[in-house]
């Protein structure tokens, strides 16, 4: 996908935004995504939805959105299967809205199949763990 397409399709998220460097330098070099089409396609349906700016990779952390196995080994001790290496999750943080609201705003879209609270942002992501539909939820 072409970065004007990219940008049509998904106005609020630039690739710089939700892949992480290694994958962003993968896509800019060989036109390779790594993310879902659909999972970005949900997220920006539900930026749509609440009006609100949403943050992705920011300020130094550009591990929120899709990042590579590799990279998730950097971060993290376990969750190998992470939504986030399959291109499924976002760690999302509002500009404009505290976190419980957004959290709430989430639950109530019914498009997201795992939420997880924090204290400076949200996780999301389409993710259907035990292929019933239920979302799962946690809180940090």
């Amino acid at each position: 996908m072409k970065f004007e397409e990219w940008n049509n399709r998904f106005p609020n998220f630039s690739p710089p935004e939700v892949l992480s460097p290694i994958a962003l330098k993968r896509y800019e070099t060989h036109g390779i995504i790594g993310i879902d089409l659909n999972a970005l396609k949900i997220l920006q349906e539900f930026r749509n939805k609440i009006q609100v700016p949403l943050k992705v990779n920011h300020s130094g952390l550009n591990l929120r959105g899709y990042r590579t196995p590799k990279e998730h080994l950097s971060i993290s001790q376990g969750a190998s299967m992470s939504p986030h290496c399959r291109g499924l999750a976002f760690d999302i943080t509002p500009e404009k809205m505290k976190i419980h609201t957004l959290a709430s705003r989430a639950f109530d879209f019914n498009f997201f199949k795992g939420i997880g609270v924090y204290d400076t942002f949200i996780h999301v992501d389409v993710w259907d763990r035990f292929g019933t539909g239920r979302i799962v939820k946690w809180r940090s």
